[in-house]
C-alpha cells in the first residue's frame, strides 16, 4: 500500500497493488506509473534521495 496525493478528489488516497501500472527504472532513478481509484493517472518518482508525486502524464 502507498498513498498519493489525488487533485481530482482533492484528498490523500491510499493505494494498493493494483493500481500501479508500470514500474521504470532510468539512471538510478526510479518511478512508477499509477491511477488512482476514481481514475486519474500520475507518476511517482524516487531517486537520489528525493521523491516527488507528478500528475502531467496523459490518459
Amino acid at each position: 500500500m502507498f498513498s498519493v496525493y489525488c487533485t481530482a478528489v482533492a484528498a490523500e488516497v491510499l493505494l494498493g497493488p493494483t493500481n500501479i501500472e508500470a514500474v521504470l527504472s532510468s539512471g538510478g532513478e526510479l518511478a512508477m506509473e499509477y491511477r488512482c481509484s476514481c481514475g486519474e493517472r500520475g507518476l511517482w518518482k524516487r531517486g537520489a534521495g528525493r521523491f516527488h508525486d507528478e500528475r502531467a502524464i496523459a490518459s
